[in-house]
């Protein structure tokens, strides 16, 4: 009788939440400011985008959270040249604007504004206009109606967005919607 081929090595457990968290604020700052380890992290050897693309993609809120700001910090970095910026954009723009479309997160949803803002103020906001354009009004107008205070908990559910908490309205929408406003000024 043949012999059985060898048994795989078992996998290793996904790395925990809270492990990836404290990697992503090592690898920020590691890379934010210094010129040459932020060009390393858009390497196919460093992976660095594939990393921030992983985080984003996650339903850990304070992974989604530190993603989207070191990401902002660095498409938003003097060292970030046209190929990095392109390369952060092909990947995470899909996700940010996934991200702005569901989550009930204020903070995040602030967060992920910023970083469109910042991509369309540095050469996409063509790109943004036409892949998303529909997609984010549709966003925009929700945040409209909450800071008019006509939304609820649950108009974004009906809507096929996000349930946002009662405090989403007012006050915070109206802030939330001059992030918008930039980010409309910054696709004209």
């Amino acid at each position: 009788a043949a012999a059985a081929p060898p048994a795989a090595p078992p996998r290793a457990p996904p790395a925990s939440n809270q492990l990836r968290l404290k990697a992503l604020h090592a690898m920020s700052c590691l890379a934010r400011g210094n010129a040459a380890a932020e060009a390393a992290l858009v390497s196919a050897e460093v992976r660095g985008v594939e990393t921030l693309e992983s985080c984003l993609a996650t339903d850990f809120i304070r992974l989604q959270r530190k993603a989207t700001f070191v990401t902002s910090a660095l498409i938003l970095s003097d060292d970030a040249d046209a190929a990095a910026l392109a390369a952060y954009y092909g990947r995470l723009a899909p996700i940010l604007v996934a991200q702005a479309e569901t989550s009930g997160d204020i903070d995040l949803r602030e967060n992920t504004v910023k970083a469109l803002t910042t991509f369309a103020n540095r050469g996409f906001g063509e790109s943004i206009k036409e892949e998303y354009g529909a997609r984010l009004d549709a966003v925009m107008a929700l945040c409209e109606a909450r800071s008019k205070g006509a939304g609820t908990p649950m108009a974004g559910a009906a809507a096929g967005g996000p349930v946002f908490d009662e405090d989403e309205n007012g006050e915070n929408a109206t802030a939330e919607l001059s992030l918008w406003a930039e980010l409309r000024a910054a696709l004209k």
